[in-house]
């Protein structure tokens, strides 16, 4: 869970806090503590991915954060340029990052065999033998296509610096 969902759960328990909290130094520890953990959280996020690199850590959670708008730029370059029928892909998550960027799920889909809100928009026979933009692991694809191309990754950057590269192929003539 990401830690910014996770602070919805603490809000049931700062109701009942009083009830258990009743020394001023106590109260002064924990909310020390609170005003400390808060500081590292947004210095993080602000200059994410930097604290994490001077550590030496892959940080995970920029890639998932940030850059949406390079992904949507790019991907609809690419959909623009090979003149493809929809933007396909494997597992909400990506997905649902690239909808956000887009600003729009309405081409967005999710070829994976999990069922999510990307997932379910069945492809009918009007589909048939159209290419179709692939973003993210479409190797599980490579049955639902006569053949596909590989295009250069996307490379998503902060700050300069590589925080995310996504696979971009072209999935030529879809089987439905």
């Amino acid at each position: 869970v990401s830690p910014h969902w996770l602070v919805l759960s603490f809000l049931p328990f700062m109701l009942v806090v009083p009830l258990y909290l009743r020394s001023r130094w106590l109260i002064g520890l924990h909310l020390g503590w609170g005003v400390l953990i808060n500081t590292v959280a947004v210095v993080y996020y602000v200059l994410a991915p930097l604290p994490t690199e001077l550590l030496g850590i892959r940080d995970y959670e920029a890639s998932r954060t940030f850059g949406h708008e390079q992904l949507a730029a790019a991907v609809s370059k690419l959909a623009d340029e090979h003149d493809v029928m929809a933007i396909y892909g494997h597992g909400y998550p990506l997905l649902a990052r690239l909808s956000f960027g887009l600003g729009s799920d309405a081409q967005v889909t999710d070829f994976g065999r999990r069922i999510d809100r990307l997932t379910g928009r069945t492809l009918g026979p009007e589909a048939a033998g159209k290419d179709m933009l692939l973003v993210g692991n479409a190797v599980t694809l490579a049955d639902r296509f006569e053949s596909i191309e590989d295009l250069p990754p996307v490379e998503v950057e902060r700050f300069g610096r590589v925080i995310a590269t996504y696979d971009i192929r072209i999935g030529h003539g879809f089987k439905p």
